[in-house]
């Protein structure tokens, strides 16, 4: 029998999907909150055998898994952030339908291809913000046929950098423990406030993701890589140019925080690039914060 403190309290399995490799990462949730109990990464070919060093490392951990939650790399998949016409009162189904038509229009791929969700983000009069994801069933099919080999059933599939948001937010303060316990949800306010406009950039290894968080919604969310044949100054550049021109559009002063995450300690020549570009004034930030990679263990 499932009890509320099952719900509450308990072992989760986090499994990164990268196009050569996989991250498996353990956490538990217990009255004082969220912990790391385990992470460890193995090399991955989708249409060969599991390496039996993945299967043991799974054997060893997965006593006691409450819920599997996997997520998949940004490059897979099409995020949208767009506006719609609202739906409200408009009879059941019909925002389903609207997003299936508004999907197809933004895809390069037929709409029976692919796999998506949406979310409405914002609700206004006349018109709603959503956000969706689309990533092809090929791709989503390869990582669950792996998935089935190590007889795994994942609860739910997102995609790396709203993964990533989650956890940058859920590492800002307490979560679980005696608040669930009583009810109260105490949102993190580490990716911003209601009137502020926030940065959130997320490093690691050769690549990053910025996401744009207004009002504490995200609006905006790139990937850029960082090519190793080319310098990576101008890869700064052309992160830079983004950001401005975001500044720009939004007409904004300045953003209010710029919170960087990830692999911050080894990315020293992206540190002498972000303080050069804002003494330069490429981008105006208010408050710059850094967070590691544990995230306050999680």
């Amino acid at each position: 029998m499932t009890t509320l403190l099952d719900k509450i309290f308990g072992t989760y399995l986090g499994i990164e999907f990268k196009d050569d490799s996989v991250v498996l990462t353990y956490l538990k949730n217990t009255i004082s909150g969220i912990t790391l109990l385990s992470t460890s990464s193995f090399p991955v070919r989708y249409d060969e055998e599991v390496p039996d060093g993945l299967r043991q490392y799974i054997a060893q951990h997965s006593i006691g898994i409450h819920k599997i939650f996997v997520s998949l790399p940004d490059n897979w998949g099409i995020t949208k952030f767009i506006d719609i016409p609202s739906m409200k009162g408009k009879g059941k189904g019909t925002l389903a339908n609207l997003m299936k038509f508004e999907i197809e229009r933004h895809i390069p791929f037929e709409i029976d291809d692919v796999a998506y969700d949406f979310m409405v983000l914002d609700e206004k009069d006349m018109s709603n913000s959503v956000v969706f994801v689309a990533v092809q069933k090929e791709r989503l099919d390869r990582v669950k046929g792996y998935l089935e080999k190590l007889s795994i059933q994942p609860h739910a599939i997102t995609t790396s950098s709203f993964a990533v948001l989650n956890s940058i937010e859920l590492g800002g303060g307490s979560a679980g423990g005696w608040q669930d316990i009583i009810g109260i949800v105490r949102k993190s306010q580490i990716l911003g406030r209601k009137g502020e406009t926030n940065l959130v950039i997320y490093l690691d290894k050769m690549s990053a993701f910025i996401a744009v968080v207004i009002d504490g919604l995200c609006s905006h969310l790139r990937s850029f890589s960082f090519d190793a044949s080319r310098e990576l100054e101008s890869s700064f550049v052309e992160m830079f140019t983004y950001l401005a021109d975001l500044q720009s559009s939004l007409s904004l002063e300045q953003y209010n925080h710029l919170v960087i995450a990830g692999d911050v300690t080894s990315n020293k020549e992206f540190d002498e690039g972000l303080n050069r570009q804002i003494n330069e004034g490429m981008i105006s930030v208010k408050k710059v914060e850094r967070f590691s990679g544990k995230l306050h263990g999680v």
